[in-house]
């Protein structure tokens, strides 16, 4: 008899008594919109030593969403790039997939948090008013004008 569990779509926390099913499935521990890519990417490489299981990879995956900010849709689309061919042919180790996902998951959040930073200050300035300054504009008053006379 099997106990099904009930999985968020996003987001799963592994405690004790999920810790069994997350063995037996370790995709579950990825959002809905994660699994094919990640499935994808392992069923490609378990013939690596290290990858017999997709733990290693959900896991590291689903931690980089949960605690470091990775966008579901950017962990999908990373995911399908490591099986490129130029990015396949540098792994002939699990560790050397693992390594070369981090380094591309690290950009990738390094962009999106500078790109969010850009589009605060950018909200920010754009609701920024004039600070009225009447001595400074008696002083411009006229500057650029032509003499008369």
């Amino acid at each position: 008899m099997t106990t099904a569990i009930e999985v968020p779509t996003e987001k799963l926390s592994i405690t004790m008594g999920s810790f069994r099913d997350v063995l037996k499935r370790p995709l579950l521990l990825l959002p809905e919109s994660v699994r094919p890519a990640a499935l994808r990417l392992w069923t490609c490489n378990r013939h690596l030593a290290g990858l017999e299981t997709p733990i290693a990879l959900a896991g590291r995956v689903s931690l980089w969403i949960e605690e470091y900010g990775l966008e579901p849709q950017d962990a999908a689309e990373l995911l399908n790039g490591m099986l490129s061919p130029e990015a396949s042919e540098k792994h002939r180790f699990a560790s050397d997939l693992l390594a070369d996902l981090a380094s591309s998951v690290k950009e990738r959040i390094r962009f999106r948090r500078k790109s969010n930073a850009n589009k605060q200050t950018l909200e920010n300035y754009s609701n920024l008013q004039p600070t009225p300054r009447p001595e400074i504009d008696k002083l411009l008053a006229g500057i650029g004008e032509m003499p008369k006379g």
